[in-house]
This record gives structure tokens, sequence and C-alpha cells, in this order.
């Protein structure tokens, strides 16, 4: 009789059992260069549309998501000064502000800056912030 050639592949596998782990490891091997394949053109199309993030800051008086350069940084230092930080690098904890003084009002009324600075906060630095923020609106 003759031998069929899938009778012969049978009859390998179950002689060696290893040959039909190997066959099946370099399926597996095929299988995955294939994804890799289709999965590169799309990375590189992904890295050029993707922009730097931009850092996103919640004022503390109207509670809106703004843009962290839009916002005014209001600082308690080391030795609990309250200061307006233009900059936005001063050391300190911070808490931010909407260049306005409704958000001003609206964060000394509920709280707000006092819960963010973990102090409280006087009616005469409440005074100079908004003096402070009228000399920024200005330029």
């Amino acid at each position: 009789m003759k031998a069929n050639p899938g009778m012969k592949k049978n009859r390998i596998t179950k002689r060696n059992p290893t040959m039909k782990k190997i066959r099946l490891t370099k399926k597996i091997l095929i299988m995955k260069k294939i994804l890799i394949m289709k999965k590169i053109p799309t990375m590189k199309k992904r890295s050029v549309r993707m922009s730097k993030k931009i850092p996103m800051r919640q004022c503390v008086g109207c509670g809106e998501m703004k843009n962290k350069k839009e916002l005014l940084r209001v600082i308690r230092t080391a030795e609990d000064a309250i200061l307006l930080d233009g900059t936005g690098k001063k050391n300190g904890r911070g808490a931010y502000l909407c260049p306005n003084e409704e958000c001003l009002k609206k964060a000394v009324k509920t709280k707000g800056l006092e819960r963010s600075l973990k102090t409280a906060v006087p009616k005469e630095i409440v005074e100079d912030l908004t003096k402070e923020m009228e000399q920024i609106a200005a330029r």
C-alpha cells in the first residue's frame, strides 16, 4: 500500500512529538511577525500626529480647567507669607486663580483659597492680591 502524504505527516508527529512543537512555534513566530508588520505603520502615524501635552490646572474660584499659563499662581512660602507668583516657578504650596477679581472673591468666599494653601488668608493679604492682580491685568 502506498502511504498518503498526510499519513506520513501523522506518523512523524506520532513518533517524534518535538516535530509537532517545532511546527507550532514556527507558525506562532510567523503570525507574530505579521502582527508586528501590521502595527508598525500605524505607530508611525500616531507619533507624527501626537503633540506635547498642555498642562492644565483648575481655578480655585470658578473651578474651570484652564491652561497653566493662563492662570495666576498664589503661593504660601515656608515662612507662611502668601504671594502672587507671576512666573509659576517659586517654591511653596500653590493655588491657581483666573486673572479676574471675581474668581478671587469667589475663592475667598467659598474658602477654596484657604483650603488649597492649608492656611487662613487674612483680609489684608486678599486686598494686596487684588491690587497685584490689577497691576498684572494692566500689563
